[in-house]
């Protein structure tokens, strides 16, 4: 099973000239009606402005954080969240077009991510150094899925520059995203984070959308909760709760990946409700019960949607 986090991106405006044109949008410019019906007018201005960056230009997503400072730098933290949720749609789309233009740049995108091979990296062409530094400075990264380089949404960037403007609570979002960005989580069909961290981070979005309910991200809190579950319960193709032996659930015992994770959600977090999604599948595990393990399993994938 492979979880793709999506990527967007910013662009750069495109004026007409001479004094008989009116400036004229980027062909690539949005145009998207508001995000929400605004009271605060510089939100309005704000969402206006970035609707009409260029979505091919990678210099778009530092202007559209300039212009965020300029109007919300002593405005209040609820103000800056709303703000920040403007910007951070326009930058995830923008990101989603970059990665489609990404055989336009012509170059190799996977050297400008290659580790070290007998002590040397890739030698990279002008363009490619430029390409890597464009992308830096306006908030994106690189990464890899299966061998195949992907930009995505630098979310250090991001706290760096909306941490301070942010309110606690979308800061602590912002903070959780960019250690799971620095940790990972999949690759190759297989999980790449210990046990253990796959056990905490489930119930830390669990946790996280039970004290605040009304987050602006809620919907995507519960979305990013459901797949942390699915992991921790079923496995990746690379990650099986199974150790397989045979084709036998008798006979099959619990892998050791699985066994130290559900051991550690029991001991650290036996009251909280992702334990009670797995424990008693843990449980049939460690007895074998192929048939209450088989119910808990269709259950649980019927109730969630995944069947």
């Amino acid at each position: 099973m492979k979880i793709l986090i999506p990527v967007l991106v910013a662009a750069t405006l495109c004026f007409g000239c001479g004094e008989a044109k009116k400036p004229q949008k980027p062909v690539h410019a949005r145009n998207a009606a508001p995000l929400f019906h605004y009271g605060n007018p510089l939100l309005l201005q704000y969402d206006q402005y970035v609707n009409q960056l260029d979505t091919e230009s990678r210099q778009s997503g530092y202007m559209a954080v300039q212009k965020f400072e300029s109007l919300f730098k002593n405005q209040p933290g609820a103000v800056c969240d709303t703000a920040f949720y403007i910007f951070n749609d326009f930058h995830s789309q923008l990101s989603a077009f970059l990665n489609m233009r990404m055989e336009k740049d012509s170059i190799n995108y996977e050297d400008l991510i290659t580790e070290e091979t007998n002590g040397h990296k890739p030698v990279l062409s002008k363009k490619q150094k430029a390409i890597a530094k464009a992308l830096t400075a306006n908030g994106f990264s690189l990464n890899s899925e299966e061998g195949m380089a992907y930009i995505e949404q630098d979310q250090h960037f991001i706290i760096e520059h909306f941490g301070k403007h942010v309110t606690p609570v979308m800061k602590q979002y912002l903070v959780q995203l960019g250690k799971e960005q620095k940790e990972g989580l999949v690759d190759d069909g297989g999980l790449t984070i210990p046990p253990q961290v796959l056990a905490d981070r489930t119930v830390w979005w669990e946790k996280f959308a039970k004290v605040n309910p009304h987050f602006l991200y809620i919907n995507t809190i519960q979305d990013k909760y459901s797949s942390l579950l699915y992991l921790l319960m079923v496995g990746t193709d690379n990650t099986s709760v199974r150790e397989y032996t045979n084709d036998s659930l008798v006979v099959d015992s619990l892998s050791d990946y699985y066994y130290t994770a559900w051991s550690h959600l029991q001991e650290k977090y036996a009251q909280s409700a992702t334990n009670s999604v797995i424990n008693p599948y843990f449980v049939a595990w460690q007895k074998k019960d192929t048939v209450e393990m088989s119910k808990l399993y269709n259950d649980f994938m019927r109730k969630n949607g995944w069947n």
